[in-house]
């Protein structure tokens, strides 16, 4: 029984400590996050930090790792009923709004630790790949029986949806971030306008000769 209680308490202070460094992160770069300000926002000791976690490279690794499950595990959740590549893109930036509107900055935490210069080479392997999982599950989730996405056309949709978010951040997020992920599949479907109606031009043209 003690066992069990013990366990317990050491899952309930891991995550603790997971959630204090996702807050600080969220507002603070990964350099000035350290393992005494983790310690003092979790309300936990430093030691126990580092017991449950050897390192502040382990402690941001497992951190940004969980940003990932959670990001994937509501686009598993997600039903794409469109069998259109641009229509089932727009399916998937309504669950795009529905998270970041969950968890503004999420993202952000992502983003300011692959853009920063100093990371670990532990924390750059690890997030990297997290984001190719990640990126596979867009490729998975995006292609239909007739439409197979390319790990590139994957990486594009992924740059769509970051330079979105950015706009949207520094917005303030004032603007509502389904208003400019729409203007990005807007785009697309008036370039496939364009294109379907080039095509038809030069068979018509092709016709006439």
């Amino acid at each position: 029984m003690n066992d069990i209680a013990t366990t317990r308490r050491g899952a309930l202070s891991k995550q603790r400590i997971l959630d204090a460094t996702i807050h600080l992160l969220q507002t603070e770069d990964y350099q000035t996050v350290s393992l005494d300000r983790i310690a003092r926002e979790a309300g936990i000791a430093k030691s126990s930090v580092l017991w449950h976690f050897e390192s502040k490279e382990l402690l941001v690794t497992e951190a940004v790792q969980r940003i990932f499950t959670e990001l994937e595990q509501e686009l598993l959740e997600t039903p794409l009923k469109s069998d259109c590549p641009v229509e089932r893109l727009s399916e998937l930036f309504d669950y795009t709004t529905r998270t970041l509107q969950k968890n503004p900055t999420a993202l952000a935490v992502i983003l300011g630790i692959i853009l920063t210069p100093q990371r670990q080479p532990m924390v750059r392997e690890q997030v990297a790949r997290a984001w190719k999982r990640h990126q596979k599950s867009l490729l998975v989730k995006l292609s239909t029986e007739t439409f197979t996405l390319t790990p590139e056309m994957s990486a594009s949709v992924l740059a769509m949806i970051h330079g979105c978010y950015i706009q949207w951040y520094v917005d303030e997020f004032q603007t509502p971030i389904r208003d400019i992920l729409q203007s990005a599949v807007d785009l697309l479907r008036k370039l496939k306008t364009e294109k379907n109606e080039l095509k038809a031009a030069l068979e018509q043209k092709t016709v006439a000769l």
